[in-house]
């Protein structure tokens, strides 16, 4: 298994919250910012919190963010965050706020009848828009003036592709193509044409991708026009382009280490094959890890090529347990996102629940947890470490020292890894 089992248990005094729907650091991992859906329909239902991971402690709780948020990204010093909201396929609601004061600072207009792509810069700093339309309009903001970017949108609409964003460079890419600009002045900064397309019989959409560092290529998860729905993955180089696999009914965005060095994607469904999230190394020139092996019973593989060998995917087993029951494995994986250092992962669980795994050990280290979030108290909330060290709201803290926990700021910083 890639990681271990996560068994840190939900203890006395936790209540119940949403499940976290996305979750990003700041540039120098002292911040975690994780949106929460919210318990209602109302399209501003959810919330985001803040949780500073050096003293460590839940620093803020920003109310009224869109209710499903499924893409969130502080700028490098934590002052403003970036929340999408909105189905995948439906209109995106895109909302900058400020950290400190929780006011909504800008709303960009991310509406398109087939849904769009959105794009945010790992600083924060810039956000793109482009539906799934033939000929779509390409739009980018500056999120902290709240103005378009003319000269980029100028320069890089006529590019087709799907648009991402590796460090603070927009990219429009495609399975044919590869391009980088600077958003500021529009200047074109490098470009490389596919010298081998994927070759497939069957149509694919626009798809999600991610970035590999220093523009050696990008990993597509598009949708295909199959009569069941299923989505491909794809790892696109200038010289050579691999299809990683295919899962029925639903895959997630790749996520891609910082280094470009690791894989991860969640794929299948969940009620009838299985779902399960799926890690692949990458060389430093983004080429796969390969092998003989193959297990067609798992709902996402990759194909054989002519030397034979297929991907080496590796499944994460994503269990948990809560108050001594153990939640059914077919859930759908929670989001997920690493560290800048690339030594830790944060990943999404159940009932308001983040758990932080220490990928060189691989083992789980922590769960941070925050309460259900109203307008007239402040939730509660802790971080436990697996050794059994927390920090957290009185109540909380009380229950969980009484469970047998000891109350250790120093260590449970240490488990989530932050010098």
């Amino acid at each position: 298994m890639f990681l271990s089992t996560c068994v840190l248990t939900m203890l006395p005094g936790a209540g119940f919250a949403p499940p976290p729907t996305a979750h990003a650091t700041t540039a120098d991992g002292t911040l975690l910012f994780v949106a929460m859906s919210g318990t209602g329909e109302k399209p501003n239902a959810g919330f985001v919190c803040v949780w500073d991971l050096t003293k460590p402690e839940l620093r803020a709780v920003i109310p009224g963010t869109p209710t499903n948020t499924r893409l969130l990204q502080p700028t490098a010093d934590g002052k403003r965050f970036v929340a999408v909201g909105g189905d995948r396929w439906a209109v995106s609601k895109i909302e900058v706020y400020d950290t400190a004061t929780k006011k909504l600072l800008h709303t960009f207009d991310g509406s398109a009848q087939y849904g769009s792509e959105v794009a945010v810069s790992l600083d924060g700093a810039w956000v793109a828009v482009r539906p799934r339309t033939d000929k779509a309009e390409l739009k980018v903001w500056n999120t902290e003036t709240g103005k378009r970017a003319g000269a980029v949108e100028k320069a890089a609409g006529d590019v087709a592709g799907t648009v991402a964003f590796t460090g603070a460079k927009l990219v429009v890419a495609s399975k044919a193509a590869y391009a980088e600009f600077d958003p500021a002045t529009g200047k074109k900064l490098d470009g490389w044409k596919t010298a081998e397309p994927a070759g497939r019989l069957f149509h694919e959409g626009a798809g999600q991708i991610a970035v590999l560092p220093n523009g050696k290529g990008m990993v597509s998860v598009a949708a295909t026009g199959k009569r069941r729905q299923t989505y491909v993955v794809d790892l696109v180089t200038e010289k050579k382009t691999w299809f990683l696999g295919e899962a029925s009914d639903r895959a997630s965005a790749p996520v891609l280490s910082p280094d470009g060095r690791l894989l991860i994607v969640s794929a299948g469904n969940a009620r009838t094959e299985g779902s399960g999230t799926y890690a692949l190394n990458l060389d430093a020139d983004g080429a796969p890890e390969l092998t003989d092996a193959k297990d067609d019973n798992r709902p996402f593989w990759g194909a054989r090529g002519d030397d034979k060998k297929v991907p080496a995917w590796r499944e994460w087993a994503h269990d948990e347990v809560t108050g001594g029951r153990a939640l059914p494995q077919r859930d759908w994986p929670g989001p997920l996102a690493f560290s800048p250092d690339g030594k830790r992962l944060f990943a999404g669980g159940t009932s308001g629940r983040v758990a932080v795994y220490d990928l060189e050990a691989r083992d789980p280290k922590a769960t941070l947890f925050v309460g259900n979030v109203t307008k007239d108290e402040v939730p509660t909330w802790h971080i436990v470490t697996g050794a059994g060290a927390v920090v957290g709201s009185p109540r909380d803290v009380e229950a969980l020292v009484k469970s047998g926990k000891v109350k250790d700021a120093a260590k449970v910083k240490a488990a989530l890894g932050v010098k």
